[in-house]
């Protein structure tokens, strides 16, 4: 009894370290990689182009407009989504709220709108890896009409996704998505 509890301990310990994939995935997951993988997410950082692109911009200009003198105030704010569907396929949203605002010295009413824009993209994704240096599944290739990324997944846990941009493949888009981690996660549905 004493040697199969050992054999059974054995195997276990081996079962649950040969299956994590990303340096910080979970240890213990009873969820296949796609399974994780699979639902709606929303970015909680993501560096373009080496910018932070979800912080919010904030600038103000001392202005004359229609010969009411005032303060032009204007931030943006941004969020992204992306999801991930079981036949491989994806959507992200990009949408950034321009609010601007024109505060007058007069008794003239203040001035302000929102101008609200999204930028959708579909595409495919696949898992990579398994050949120049990196595990099998552990990088996410996404491929759409605007071109090609590959990361590698530094942690995809149920709740938790954090990607990197991989230097050994080349990036063909035009805005180069350095570095992203979103919350959110597997859902049913979709």
């Amino acid at each position: 009894m004493k040697h199969f509890l050992l054999f059974i301990i054995l195997i276990s310990e081996l079962l649950f370290f040969s299956c994590r994939k990303g340096p910080q995935d979970p240890v213990i997951s009873l969820r296949s990689r796609k399974t994780r993988l699979i639902g709606v997410w929303r970015a909680s950082y993501l560096m373009i182009n080496a910018d932070d692109s979800l912080a919010e911009h904030f600038y103000s200009i001392d202005t004359t407009m229609n010969s009411f003198h005032g303060v032009l105030a204007c931030n943006s704010e941004n969020t992204f989504h992306i999801s991930f569907y079981p036949d491989g396929k994806y959507l992200s949203e990009f949408h950034t709220d321009q609010n601007f605002n024109f505060h007058t010295d007069s008794i003239a009413t203040d001035i302000s709108y929102t101008i609200g824009v999204s930028h959708y993209t579909n595409g495919d994704w696949k898992f990579m890896g398994g050949n120049d240096g990196y595990k099998k599944k552990e990088l996410l290739n996404l491929k759409s009409e605007k071109g090609e990324e590959t990361f590698e997944i530094v942690e995809l846990s149920h709740n938790k996704i954090q990607l990197r941009q991989s230097l050994l493949y080349p990036v063909t888009t035009t805005d180069t998505i350095n570095y992203l981690m979103m919350s959110g996660g597997s859902v049913d549905g979709l």
